[in-house]
């Protein structure tokens, strides 16, 4: 049976955070998705989450970032940024359809599964059987 990989979701907009949700259960993800902070990280605690995806500035009930303090106490636990860091050209470019930090759903997308890939690392290749016969 394939495994599906469990998400968190924090954001306090709920139209864009049941949006995502079904953004991410349409490719195979689980999808646990909270509005606050404190939710956010209840549910951290009562489950085995494997990435957390939530903006940089969220902060948590002790005012430090979220995604700081999921980083210190939950090591296993990715955390994905969905906004981006802008360069001075990008900050002159009108963005049409999303806000110049957001993330659009194609680049979340890549985010996650090059958040998987280096969590999962590079494949390795198998000795043949007849090298490990060799070498018995």
């Amino acid at each position: 049976m394939r495994r599906h990989h469990l998400i968190l979701l924090l954001d306090h907009d709920s139209p864009r955070l049941s949006s995502l949700k079904l953004l991410l259960e349409t490719h195979g993800y689980r999808v646990l998705a909270s509005a606050k902070p404190e939710d956010a990280l209840a549910q951290l605690s009562a489950h085995e989450v494997e990435m957390f995806i939530t903006f940089s500035h969220v902060c948590a009930p002790n005012s430090q970032p979220i995604a700081a303090y999921v980083g210190e106490n939950y090591p296993r636990t990715s955390v994905v940024y969905r906004e981006r860091i802008l360069s001075p050209e990008d900050a002159e470019t009108p963005k049409a359809r999303f806000k110049a930090r957001e993330l659009s759903p194609a680049e979340l997308m890549e985010a996650i599964r090059k958040a998987f890939f280096q969590r999962r690392g590079p494949r390795r290749t198998l000795p043949s059987a007849s090298a490990a016969r060799s070498a018995s």
